[in-house]
């Protein structure tokens, strides 16, 4: 499948990325996935396969500087290119701060197949009204199934079920993303709040969900001849 991901020409800082790296590796490794900003994801495994890239080059400048960020302008580059798939869901006027959202966030995982390669997996952002209106149709429909008319009036458990239910099969049906309870899974949701003209309302009125649903996968393969400065990397879906 071709998309304007592999093709376009993403905006990349005028600083090198290897000063960019040094930077973060002062602070923490865990931070190396900071770079490239929140629209991307690294797994656990795919921040280790990252670290190793940028630690390998790190090493490498010691030698050859050049060497090593001739190596990592391909990867910085298609990271970029990543980031910045699909702009920006434009918000009302009515919220505040924030007018935008990502229209996708990118999952980054460890490619254990492929020397310095990537799996991806592009997450779409919709609105999380659209999963609750769904699920309520989904309910009345499963409520009618047990309690045709004239058959019986269902309790408050009886609709308590089927509302979970019905939720729980409309987020599997729109393949949501949800982090799970006490993990160290990362969040993908997004809320944004509506302006001040709205105080008077309990904060959860005046918020609107945002929730992430899969869209499609792919990779971010590396291409390596053994040279470094023949690095490459390629985006594939």
């Amino acid at each position: 499948m071709s998309t304007d991901v592999v093709d376009a020409e993403a905006p990349v800082t005028t600083t090198p990325i290897l000063k960019r790296v040094g930077e973060k590796l002062e602070r923490n490794s865990e931070f190396l996935s900071e770079l490239w900003g929140r629209r991307l994801q690294f797994t656990p495994a795919g921040k280790c396969r990252l670290a190793i890239i940028l630690g390998y080059a790190e090493g490498l400048s010691q030698r050859d500087p050049g060497v090593a960020e001739d190596m990592l302008k391909s990867l910085d580059r298609k990271l970029h290119q990543l980031a910045n798939y699909g702009g920006d869901v434009e918000l009302g006027p009515e919220f505040t701060g924030r007018r935008n959202i990502p229209a996708y966030k990118v999952i980054i995982g460890d490619d254990c197949w492929g020397l310095g390669s990537f799996t991806l997996a592009w997450y779409v952002a919709v609105p999380y009204q659209r999963i609750l209106d769904e699920a309520s149709k989904l309910r009345d429909e499963i409520l009618l199934q047990k309690f045709p008319e004239g058959g019986g009036k269902p309790s408050d458990d009886d609709r308590d079920s089927a509302w979970y239910d019905a939720l729980k099969r409309t987020k599997e049906r729109f393949r949501v993303y949800e982090a799970r309870p006490h993990s160290s899974d990362f969040d993908l949701d997004e809320t944004v709040y509506r302006q001040e003209a709205y105080e008077g309302q309990p904060l959860w009125c005046r918020s609107e969900r945002y929730v992430y649903c899969y869209s499609f996968n792919g990779g971010l393969i590396m291409h390596w001849d053994g040279a470094p400065e023949n690095a490459s990397w390629s985006i594939h879906t």
